[in-house]
This record gives C-alpha cells, structure tokens and sequence, in this order.
C-alpha cells in the first residue's frame, strides 16, 4: 500500500464583514434595550405614584402623572421599539400594562366609567387585559378603603362591578400564562369578598 498524497484544499472563504456587521446589530439592539429599560422604569414610576395618588384622592395630580408616562411612550418607548418588536415583550409591556392599569383606575375614579381598549389606545389587548385584571386588585384595596370609612354604597360600586368584569373575564380561555395567573388571582378575591 502506498501513502495517497493528500490534496490541499484552500481555506474555506468567510465573509468576516458578516460578523462584523452582526456585531454591530447586536450592539445597537443592546444599546436600544438600555434606554428601553430606563424609560419603561420612568413610565413604570409614574404610574405606580399615580395610582398612589389615587388612593389618596389626588385625582389631579394622577392625571398629570399619567399623561407625563403616555408621552414618554409614545415619544420615546415606541420609538425605541421601531425594528425591534420583540424588545416590547417584558419590562416595556410591563409598563404599559401598569399605565393602563393607573388609567382605568382613575377613570373609574374621576369619571365613574372603565376607558374601552380603543381609548386607552396605546396598549396591545393583552396589555389592556392585563392592566384591567390588576386594576381589580385596586378596586379591591379602594372598597377596603371606603369600607373603613363605612361607605357601603361605595363598597357596593366596587363589588357589583368586579361581578361585572368577572363576567366578561369568564368567556376567556387565558391558558397558563401572565393574564391566567391574574385571572385567577381576581377569582380568589371574589371568593375572598363572599
């Protein structure tokens, strides 16, 4: 047996301008979810201190809240989502869930009325649902509130419209994620409430 003589192939060709250029993708993505975070933790802030304003009967004041967080997301959260869709799942629709949330809970507040999806305008129908499941919990804490100060017809609002929302709720299948986990804390509440 004689030893074949093994051909040399050339170096396979590699576009390393691909990699650089995929570098740089990666580094504006990160750069983009950097300030996402930071202005998701604005809007985020305001909304927390607006629904705390609301318990505290500072209508007001919430409302300037609110709409400081609405124009930081449409000026600067959506922009920073233009080419990057899939940056809103998390702390941004986080945010925007707790925005409407707030916004729901001082409509209920300021105009006796719950703001339809189209109003609120700004939030994904998971995000609207989300926001309005939490806002129960609000709901909750408002009718202990008005319960301390003996207002059952207030305490009465609240519980005839959780039945209400309950309802509507009921017609969903949520599956396991997020909103289930919020639905079902919203059915443990109406237990609770009985």
């Amino acid at each position: 047996m004689s030893a074949q003589k093994q051909e040399v192939k050339p170096e396979v060709v590699l576009d390393l301008s691909d990699f650089e250029n995929i570098g740089q993708l990666m580094k504006e993505e990160d750069e983009r979810r950097e300030g996402l975070i930071k202005r998701s933790r604005d809007v985020l802030k305001l909304s927390k201190n607006a629904i705390y304003s609301l318990h505290r009967n500072e209508t007001q004041k919430a409302g300037k809240m609110l709409e400081e967080a609405k124009t930081i997301a449409e000026k600067e959260l959506f922009k920073l989502l233009e080419g990057y869709p899939m940056l809103r799942v998390g702390i941004a629709s986080g945010c925007l869930e707790e925005w409407c949330e707030a916004k729901i809970f001082h409509a209920f507040l300021a105009e006796n009325r719950i703001p339809s999806m189209r109003e609120i305008g700004i939030v994904t129908y998971e995000e609207f649902l989300g926001g309005l499941l939490d806002f129960t919990g609000e709901l909750n804490r408002y009718a202990v509130i008005m319960a301390t100060k003996r207002d059952v017809s207030e305490v009465k609002r609240c519980s005839d419209l959780v039945d209400r929302l309950m309802q509507q709720f009921i017609q969903y299948d949520f599956r396991n994620g997020n909103l289930r986990k919020k639905y079902d804390a919203l059915k443990y509440t109406q237990k609770k409430k009985k």
